[in-house]
């Protein structure tokens, strides 16, 4: 499969031994702290992607 056609619309996350690449646009609707994305792939089960920071918050420099 790869990585996606536009990679500039997606973010990649490692989780485990797999790369998983979610939408920008899917990510813009999780509130600011989310600290995970609860997803379903039928046939394969529940997924829970957790945040290494929380989602959406801008760290202070």
């Amino acid at each position: 499969m790869g990585e996606p056609e536009n990679p500039d619309d997606f973010v990649r996350f490692s989780a485990d031994d797999l790369t998983v690449y979610v939408s920008r646009k899917l990510l813009e609707m999780l509130k600011p702290g989310a600290k995970e994305m609860i997803f379903y792939v039928d046939g394969y089960g529940r997924f829970v992607l957790e945040f290494e920071e929380p989602w959406g918050v801008k760290r202070e420099t």
